[in-house]
């Protein structure tokens, strides 16, 4: 009796082990399974779908890698896609010196400008780290472009034409890097060398000749056309260049700036120029830093080629106003003359903060207007929700009971079984018709 009922016992065992295994193995399982809700499934998707936060989009093919942090100190934005201020700088720390004040007027000011140099600094990789250091302590976060021509030193336009034919770089190429960057940023405004070289400087005049040229060829698409495929044609509306003209346009560069926690633009390209601790040795550093016991706090102390002042070259929207928000007297020596005048300011820099102004104003109230819109269509949906909830639940207070199999339900317990109920059944019933089946066969 005992060998029969351990033979029946173990009968049963395997047939439920048997069912067990079809079941798990059938199509009915792996459905109701994949109905479950996968906890860390649903954290990995999140997790890669999840935004960046408004993170912009930065590159750090020139970024400054800081060995005792381990990571960029600096990581900069690529270059803009269109500025509304285009300056042309010689070399490293040219932005600092005879363009003081620019850049942080403008970074202060929410005006785009880009930085284009007309010379590389291949063979120096210190004055390469420098150039970033003192972009970054202004606060130009974005790539400049740096012009594949070497860094060479003439004493005059001629020779540095003749130096660069040498180098296997003609008048047309440097012209031609000139309306690439117009074409490309589309500025509003550009400024560039004094035609004399500042201290005279061939290569600085060569880049200010250049720039000429090229402010009258970008809107041509007959020249350059490698470019203008590229970029189509561009007519800057104004140029400026470096202490042009008997009267300038000079910018309000010793004016505190809170963005800056209150240094003047001219102070905060002092630190710009700081950076470039291979220059320092230069006479440069003590015209517009001063010496220790004089030291320069402004731009006004500054009588020989006086930073900030910029006269109109070039202008498709007319001559800066007689009359400006802030008159500056303006004396500046040079070699050759005196100049003397009431200077207005960038005027059209002014429009460009409106127009900015207007672009901004526009995109807050686009935004107010989406933001009010999404507001209204979640409420009609939450009021959507909530009336279809409550007629759910008026309708399955007033149905009959169909889970008690009421008689006058037109829904019978059978049609609402789920069907894996029935394979249940089956499973539990298969191994107990065996087991009798068995039992039957089995001698007493």
């Amino acid at each position: 009796m005992a060998r029969k009922a351990v033979t029946v016992f173990l009968t049963l065992f395997l047939s439920i082990m048997v069912a067990l295994q079809h079941y798990v193995a059938s199509p009915v399982f792996a459905e109701s399974a994949s109905s479950q809700p996968d906890d860390s499934a649903a954290d990995n998707a999140s997790a890669a779908e999840a935004p960046i936060g408004g993170t912009p989009r930065m590159s750090k093919v020139i970024g400054v890698w800081d060995e005792e942090a381990g990571a960029y100190s600096q990581e900069w934005y690529p270059p803009y896609d269109k500025a509304d201020l285009l300056l042309f700088s010689t070399h490293a720390d040219d932005e600092h010196l005879f363009f003081a004040g620019l850049l942080p007027y403008c970074v202060a000011n929410g005006i785009r400008a880009q930085v284009a140099y007309m010379t590389h600094h291949d063979d120096n990789p210190v004055r390469n780290g420098e150039r970033l250091d003192g972009l970054w302590a202004v606060g130009v976060h974005n790539e400049p472009v740096i012009a594949p021509f070497p860094d060479l030193y003439a004493e005059s336009l001629a020779e540095a034409k003749r130096l660069y034919t040498r180098q296997g770089y003609t008048e047309e190429d440097i012209v031609g890097y000139c309306v690439e960057q117009i074409r490309r940023f589309k500025p509003q405004v550009v400024v560039g060398h004094d035609v004399k070289g500042e201290y005279g400087h061939g290569v600085h005049s060569l880049s200010a000749d250049s720039l000429m040229q090229a402010v009258a060829l970008a809107g041509d698409p007959a020249f350059y056309t490698t470019s203008y495929e590229a970029y189509g044609i561009w007519d800057t509306p104004k140029t400026y260049l470096n202490q042009w003209g008997e009267k300038g346009s000079v910018l309000p560069i010793d004016e505190p700036l809170a963005y800056f926690d209150g240094k003047t633009a001219f102070q905060v390209s002092q630190d710009g120029y700081a950076c470039h601790q291979s220059q320092q040795w230069t006479s440069f550093t003590k015209w517009l830093m001063g010496t220790a016991a004089e030291p320069v706090t402004s731009s006004a102390q500054i009588k020989t080629n006086r930073p900030g002042l910029f006269g109109l070259y070039r202008s498709l929207v007319g001559e800066d106003p007689a009359e400006a928000e802030a008159e500056v007297e303006v004396e500046v020596e040079t070699e050759a003359e005196t100049k003397t005048g009431v200077a207005p300011v960038f005027a059209h820099i002014t429009l460009i903060k409106d127009v900015l102004a207007a672009e901004a104003l526009a995109e807050a109230q686009a935004q107010a207007q989406a933001e009010a819109q999404a507001a209204a269509e979640a409420e009609a949906q939450a009021v959507a929700a909530a009336e279809a909830e409550a007629q759910a639940a008026a309708e399955t207070a007033t149905a009959p009971d169909a889970e008690a199999g009421d008689p006058n339900s037109g829904n019978p317990v059978s049609e609402r079984i789920p069907p894996s109920t029935f394979v249940y059944a089956a499973i539990v019933m298969l191994p107990v018709i065996i087991a009798y089946q068995v039992y039957k066969r089995l001698p007493k």
